[in-house]
């Protein structure tokens, strides 16, 4: 009986710790995410960014051809840089596999959220469709 008892402690146990691994990845912030990250070895082969996400997209309506074409330029740059990131992150995910913990998880994802440029490609391409409506031909 004590054997079973002492199993039944140690599995509580276990529990505990993984639900307090589970409610520190939900309340992370990207400073913790990119903290959690120099935790993973293999995190260091991969390269973020250089600079950052060039979010001043400039209106399409009333830009110049010249404006336009240096920000896709950048936007383009950073696109390809940010891209690699994130598909090295991904590899780290799988070769962490099962052995990955909430928090590593978490803050790789939330690490590769953050350099997305998914968002201001979206806005890009509104501004793009409005530089060729006001500029026809």
């Amino acid at each position: 009986m004590k054997k079973l008892l002492i199993a039944t402690v140690s599995t509580i146990a276990l529990s505990g710790a993984a639900l307090a691994e589970e409610e520190a990845a939900v309340t992370m912030t990207l400073e913790g995410a990119k903290a959690a990250l120099t935790e993973i070895p293999a995190v260091n082969n991969c390269t973020a960014p250089a600079g950052e996400m060039p979010t001043d997209v400039p209106a399409g309506a009333t830009s110049t051809e010249e404006q336009m074409m240096e920000y896709i330029g950048r936007f383009k740059a950073y696109d390809a840089e940010a891209g690699e990131y994130m598909t090295c992150l991904d590899n780290v995910k799988v070769n962490l596999g099962d052995g990955a913990t909430p928090t590593q998880l978490q803050a790789i994802t939330m690490v590769q959220n953050s350099v997305s440029p998914e968002e201001i490609g979206a806005k890009l391409n509104e501004e793009i469709q409005a530089f060729n409506a006001a500029n026809p031909g």
